[in-house]
């Protein structure tokens, strides 16, 4: 499982999964589950508050308005269109004490909808299309490069000229040359860290599947 969670239960450590870890009216919240399921479809889902990286209790007034705000949290991120709280990364949940924790229940299709996915594929896509804008970068560059040195050569002989337009349009292009480049440089770095990121997922998963032909 990989928003697998390690919770404490007393002297107990269980196996949970993380569904999502939110920023609300300017405190964190990570939310997980032990896959619990009743008969009438719900599952029960456990919400623990998060300050400089350490559990804090969420007081009663927090979490009645917690409580409260739940439906539209679970509505926006249902509808890709988040704007009463801030989604944050799973990866800086590591563990959860259930001492800390709020429980609420939601049905089972609504938990499985707002679970927060590392979604390897689309990785894969964003790479494919940085690497298409960078090769039309490129080209955009070799070919600006290549009209700019034809030019040059042609007039070597010309006076300066502050005020020729000819002169003006030629340091424009120039400027233009720069920022291709430096546009280019950017999604170089973007390409090399979504590889770095890919790879990491691939361990993951690599290490996911030894698990399971162990167990």
């Amino acid at each position: 499982m990989m928003n697998e969670i390690s919770v404490i239960s007393g002297e107990q450590s269980l196996n949970g999964e993380k569904i999502r870890y939110i920023n609300f009216n300017n405190n964190n919240y990570s939310i997980y589950t032990l896959n619990e399921k009743d008969d009438e479809g719900y599952e029960k889902l456990y919400i623990n508050k998060i300050v400089d990286n350490e559990e804090d209790t969420i007081t009663d007034s927090e979490w009645d308005e917690l409580k409260s705000n739940i439906p539209t949290i679970v509505k926006e991120i249902k509808n890709n269109s988040i704007t009463s709280f801030k989604d944050l990364s799973l990866e800086d949940i590591k563990s959860c004490n259930l001492k800390y924790s709020k429980a609420f229940k939601l049905k089972v299709n609504i938990v499985d909808s707002i679970k927060k996915e590392e979604k390897e594929l689309d990785i894969h896509s964003e790479i494919n299309n940085l690497i298409k804008e960078l090769n039309q970068q490129e080209k955009s560059i070799n070919q600006l490069d290549s009209f700019l040195d034809k030019v040059d050569g042609n007039i070597i002989e010309r006076p300066a000229n502050p005020n020729n337009k000819y002169e003006k349009e030629m340091e424009q292009l120039k400027e233009d040359l720069e920022k291709q480049k430096n546009e280019n440089k950017i999604l170089q770095e973007k390409i090399t860290i979504l590889q770095l990121q890919l790879s990491k997922y691939k361990k993951k998963i690599e290490q996911i599947k030894i698990m399971i032909d162990q167990s």
